[in-house]
């Protein structure tokens, strides 16, 4: 594991294209921990980066972006990716490949949340196939929310959440497990909020509808 508790960087956390392994007895451990920290030039997990635990920034104070493209993750926990609470001056952006949920709740990010392409699968639970893909309750998004293509296992959870731009979840599947595909109370969203496909700006192929396998609860275009 590598540990960057209240950490304070100037150049940025750079893990491109490497990966960290955790032993088959520390799978329950964080990957990274840099809570608390303060990241001038952002982090970058991407390019083949990988990582068998959870990758924690709750609470830190990142200066730039968080990129995620082409990652690979999975955790022996309930998210690959926890942010919660943390304070990011750029955007979240990336098309990451992961085997458990991320948690972005209570997160204020500047600019977009951007995860075209990405594709979120839920840990498993006793009486559901899959648990959250996505927490994003809370979450305060100074841009837009862009989904478009994704593919989330899992519920999308967007309870309070505060959306200055517009959301597009084109080309999406939200597979709900037979549950809430996407839970939204109290969401409020600045412009446009559209599920239209064939307009996605991602490297890989660009889905010819949009499909929710479940329920949706609270979505609308409520601007405030």
């Amino acid at each position: 594991p590598i540990w960057l508790r209240g950490a304070r960087l100037k150049d940025g956390l750079h893990c491109d294209g490497g990966a960290i392994l955790l032993p088959d007895d520390k799978l329950n451990v964080d990957a990274l921990n840099a809570e608390a920290a303060t990241i001038e030039g952002g982090v970058s997990l991407r390019n083949g980066f990988s990582a068998n635990g959870t990758i924690s920034l709750r609470g830190a104070r990142i200066r730039g972006a968080v990129t995620l493209h082409k990652a690979s993750l999975t955790s022996a926990k309930r998210f690959a990716l926890d942010a919660q609470n943390a304070v990011i001056e750029g955007e979240i952006v990336g098309d990451p490949q992961s085997k458990a949920g991320f948690s972005l709740a209570g997160v204020e990010i500047s600019h977009n949340l951007d995860l075209r392409g990405a594709s979120l699968i839920g840990a498993p639970l006793k009486n559901a196939a899959h648990d959250i893909a996505l927490d994003a309750t809370n979450i305060r998004i100074g841009g837009g929310l862009f989904l478009q293509n994704a593919k989330l296992k899992g519920e999308l959870l967007l309870a309070d959440a505060r959306v200055e731009g517009y959301c597009a979840f084109g080309g999406g599947r939200f597979i709900g497990a037979g549950g809430l595909a996407i839970r939204a109370p109290n969401m409020r969203i600045g412009g446009n909020l559209t599920f239209k496909s064939g307009e996605v700006d991602s490297d890989g192929p660009i889905a010819a509808k949009t499909v929710v396998d479940g329920f949706i609860s609270g979505l609308h275009e409520s601007p405030d």
